[in-house]
């Protein structure tokens, strides 16, 4: 199978220049307007800054993430130190029970 190369526009935003190759290895529409939403969304961190970068609407984008089940915002792992639960711990001892 061939491979497709797209390139979006160089955009200048936030003191960087993004010139993105994007290699897909199918024609399939579907697919590679997810992987574009994602890569938009990944490299400027929010949905508005995504929807400039893609030349689209907030509300457009917003619905090809709920087209295409893109969680957003990516769920980050919470670091719980021993201090943040010794004062879970404490309010929950401290609270009054009915």
């Amino acid at each position: 199978m061939s491979e497709a190369r797209l390139y979006l526009p160089q955009i200048k935003r936030r003191n960087y220049a993004l010139f993105m190759r994007l290699n897909v290895e199918t024609f399939n529409l579907n697919h590679i307007e997810r992987t574009l939403c994602l890569e938009a969304l990944v490299t400027s961190g929010t949905i508005v800054d995504a929807a400039q970068l893609l030349g689209i609407t907030r509300h457009a984008l917003k619905r090809r993430i709920l087209k295409h089940k893109i969680e957003w915002p990516q769920r980050q792992v919470a670091s719980t130190s021993p201090a943040v639960t010794a004062e879970v711990k404490v309010e929950a001892a401290a609270s009054p029970i009915g």
